[in-house]
C-alpha cells in the first residue's frame, strides 16, 4: 500500500483499496478471523496515541472495522453467525485517522496482515 498523510486540519486519510479476490494462495472458502495493521510512521509524536484508528472495510460490509492503539488488531471476527462471517477473497478499503496534540503532518506507510480459517466440512 502507498504512503498516506493526515494533518491537524484533515484528520482522516484518503481511502486506499486492495483486492484479494484473485489471490490463488488463499482458499476460496477462507473466513476472516482477524487482521493486524502496522506500518512505518512519521511524526507520531504529533498525534494522540490513543486516538489513532486504522480501519478496514471489506467490500461486502457496510461499516468499517476499527483497529485501535495499541494493537491495531481486532480478532475473532469469525465469532459471529455464519451468515455474518466475512469471506477473505474480496476487495477491501483502508483508512486511518487520529486527533492531533499540535499542528503538523502524520504519515503512515501501512501494511495489513490478514488472518483466516477454513471451515472443515
Amino acid at each position: 500500500m502507498r504512503t498516506s498523510s493526515i494533518t491537524s486540519r484533515n484528520t482522516t486519510s484518503a481511502i486506499q483499496s486492495f483486492d484479494l479476490t484473485n489471490v490463488s494462495s488463499i482458499p476460496d472458502d477462507a473466513i476472516l478471523t482477524g487482521f493486524t495493521i502496522g506500518g512505518t510512521e512519521t511524526n507520531r509524536n504529533l498525534v494522540s496515541l490513543y486516538s489513532i484508528k486504522r480501519s478496514l472495510r471489506p467490500n461486502s460490509a457496510f461499516s468499517w472495522i476499527d483497529a485501535t492503539f495499541p494493537l491495531y488488531s481486532p480478532n475473532h471476527l469469525d465469532a459471529v453467525p455464519k451468515h455474518a462471517q466475512i469471506k477473505v477473497k474480496q476487495p477491501y478499503s483502508f483508512r486511518f485517522s487520529a486527533s492531533f496534540n499540535r499542528p503538523g503532518t502524520y504519515t503512515l506507510k501501512p501494511f495489513v496482515l490478514i488472518s483466516y480459517k477454513r471451515e472443515l466440512k
